[in-house]
């Protein structure tokens, strides 16, 4: 008896898998379908690049200090939150120019591109513009708006 189901099993297994539905018409394709495949030519991915050349989708920007597309996550020192920062989530980078004269730093509330500061003329280890300024101290940087810190190592 077990034999006999076991047979009328696979039977009805291989006759399942023989039947073919019916085939479309090549002109017959659903409206959604045309939409999808014209924005696919259009739009792929990896093939959003600015002005720079820098492909935004793979997490590169345009650094004015290194003077290259960059993953600021990569080549920049991560500043993390400080007290007066509402939003503890989001970092701040820094980077430095090979002279140490400029600093870029990224500030992802303030715009996509990053602030340039100029190294002070009266101490080498401040750089600053307007009322930013990143400072180099004995725990790390610090960016600060004003005198309230802002971002820190």
């Amino acid at each position: 008896m077990k034999i006999i189901n076991l047979l009328l099993a696979a039977t009805v297994l291989v006759t399942a898998c023989n039947n073919k539905p019916a085939e479309k018409k090549e002109t017959e394709k659903p409206k959604d379908t045309i939409a999808m495949a014209d924005t696919a030519k259009t739009q792929m991915v990896g093939n959003d690049k600015d002005e720079h050349g820098c492909i935004g989708s793979a997490g590169y920007q345009w650094s004015v200090v290194k003077n290259d597309c960059i993953r600021i996550f990569e080549a920049g020192t991560r500043l993390s939150a400080a007290e007066a920062v509402t939003n503890k989530t989001v970092a701040a980078f820094a980077i430095l120019s090979s002279d140490n004269t400029k600093a870029e730093v990224f500030v992802p509330q303030l715009s996509a591109s990053g602030i340039i500061l100029e190294q002070s003329k009266d101490n080498a280890k401040v750089w600053a513009k307007d009322d930013w300024s990143l400072e180099k101290t004995a725990k790390g940087l610090q960016l600060k708006k004003g005198t309230v810190v802002q971002y820190a190592e």
